[in-house]
């Protein structure tokens, strides 16, 4: 019997120099089968650009696990797919992964589509409409698919409730983190950045999108700074979305000293941050998964995240989970970490969730949602 083979039309999400949770997924699942690849299968990693512009934007893709398997087209395929069928692209495979795109076949194909979260559904004033046009397609297409794989139970529910697919087709592949690849450090380095490590600060890294909920975050810091003043708050991320409101009520508040918006980090500032933050303060209403948890853990930094949505069914039991929407409790979790022995407790069971959600885990699990389809 010949193996199957297995196309991943989502080379362009993994290959990318600066990863978000969505990309970090691909490219971990793509380096857990070449490394385990117990189905025997032959796979491609297809992508959506030539080969020199991968070169130019992601130099080093020549240095990962799978990039023998890369297939390169041309940015324009990811349109044309819309209309031609995918084999005059990438050839004939048996079992197609999408994200993003539901491709047309001229063979009897599987496919199964990669849903990390339905924030288009609760958040539309996020998207401009073609780009919620272009996702409102894929979810219907998502509805002809042999399989759904999410990254939580949370958006599994979403996913029945929001697109009415059947819960015996969606399976839940979680996400992971890779402990090796965490270079803590216990050495203050410099920074070009108004970034000051001795502080006693709380950390938020991310975008500043509105269910990212820092206004918030940025409350319930008020809040605890009114009982320690010697408390920060450092927000790194790109300032887009949010940000000027942000800024505005700092600003009203007269919070520009102890409110710091940091901008872009580097990867190094970004090991310092975390390893020196006092607590990492990740209070969004609503995640797909929450990868800043698993961060935060695998730093030693206590976390305080949400009860509610996909974080809550990540970090209860582990991190200390709060109401998102009541600044004055999340104020008290901040003030609680001052408990040296609370926190030492925090941090202790916050070690376990790095047994869990392992990329190892992820991938067994991949493998095991795969079964009914092969």
């Amino acid at each position: 019997m010949s193996k199957l083979i297995f196309n991943f039309l989502t080379g362009s999400l993994a290959l990318r120099s600066y990863k978000t949770g969505v990309h970090v997924v691909h490219d971990n699942l793509l380096k857990e089968l070449e490394e385990h690849n117990y189905m025997e299968c032959n796979a491609k990693i297809s992508c959506y650009c030539t080969k020199n512009e991968m070169e130019q934007e992601y130099p080093q893709y020549r240095k990962e696990k799978y990039s023998e398997k890369i297939i390169f087209s041309h940015k324009y395929v990811k349109f044309l797919m819309y209309f031609i069928p995918v084999e005059i692209f990438f050839g004939k495979s048996d079992i197609y992964f999408c994200d993003g795109i539901i491709p047309l076949t001229l063979h009897k194909s599987k496919k199964v589509a990669i849903i990390h979260d339905l924030m288009v559904m609760k958040y539309p004033e996020n998207y401009k409409l073609i780009k919620k046009l272009y996702l409102k397609y894929f979810y219907n297409r998502c509805k002809k698919v042999d399989l759904i794989v999410t990254v939580s139970e949370s958006t599994k529910k979403d996913v029945i409730q929001y697109l009415g697919i059947d819960r015996d087709k969606i399976k839940v592949v979680n996400c992971g983190i890779d402990t090796n690849k965490i270079k803590k450090t216990n050495m203050i380095e410099k920074t070009g950045n108004k970034i000051d490590f001795c502080e006693k600060y709380l950390l938020y890294i991310g975008d500043m999108r509105k269910n990212k909920n820092l206004i918030n975050a940025i409350k319930g810091f008020e809040c605890a700074k009114s009982k320690d003043d010697k408390l920060k708050f450092y927000i790194a991320g790109a300032k887009k979305f949010e940000y000027d409101k942000l800024k505005k009520y700092v600003s009203e508040h007269k919070l520009e000293k102890d409110v710091i918006f940091l901008g872009y980090v580097s990867d190094e500032e970004k090991e310092q941050l975390y390893s020196f933050a006092f607590a990492l303060l990740f209070v969004s209403e609503y995640e797909g998964f929450g990868i800043p948890i698993l961060e935060g853990a695998a730093y030693g930094t206590p976390v305080i995240t949400s009860n509610t949505s996909s974080m809550n069914e990540i970090a209860e039991g582990y991190c200390l989970t709060v109401n998102p929407y009541k600044k004055e409790a999340i104020g008290n979790e901040i003030l609680k970490l001052n408990n040296a022995e609370l926190r030492k407790k925090v941090i202790e069971r916050q070690n376990k969730l790095l047994l869990k959600y392992t990329w190892d885990n992820s991938y067994k699990q991949f493998e095991e949602a795969l079964k009914p389809i092969i």
